[in-house]
């Protein structure tokens, strides 16, 4: 099992394992796994171990030491086993990393919405942005800033 210190609590929370880190091109890949037997789906609320397979999901976090962070984290797919759900196959929830089809980490989130709140906006915030190795576009930030919070954050530090 690899460690990483500051990642491993919010992937435990999330019922996630690392398994490697690549850090040999510009960027540090991690890759995590799920060891989640069960999930609840979040439309009718019920819960199932009908696993039905897995899928990956990207996601971009806090760069480490100027490097850009992406984490690819397997995620279960669950078959649904109320029979009146209109969906029957759905993917468990990371809710506390990032939010349904996001591709940043919350924290990252965070961390780009407070580079933008800094006094000159713009051109300011994306000097710092660039500085502290976040890429992100001003209107990806406004997004953001007007986006209602939908999941909870826990505090990673």
């Amino acid at each position: 099992m690899v460690i990483i210190y500051g990642l491993m609590q919010p992937l435990e929370a999330v019922g996630k394992r690392i398994t490697t880190r690549n850090d040999s091109s510009r960027r540090l890949k991690i890759k995590a796994y799920s060891v989640v037997d069960q999930a609840v789906y979040p439309q009718c609320a019920w819960t199932s171990s009908r696993v039905h397979g897995h899928c990956q999901r990207c996601l971009a976090d806090c760069p480490c030491l100027g490097q850009p962070v992406t984490l690819e984290i397997e995620v279960g797919r669950f078959k649904c086993v109320n029979r009146h759900c209109p969906q029957r196959i759905f993917c468990e929830q990371i809710d506390i990393l990032a939010a349904p089809k996001q591709r940043r980490t919350l924290r990252l989130s965070k961390n780009s919405v407070l580079a933008w709140l800094r006094p000159g906006r713009g051109a300011a915030a994306s000097c710092l942005g660039a500085h502290l190795g976040i890429r992100i576009s001003g209107s990806t930030v406004l997004r953001e800033l007007l986006a209602p919070v939908t999941a909870p954050a826990i505090d990673w530090h």
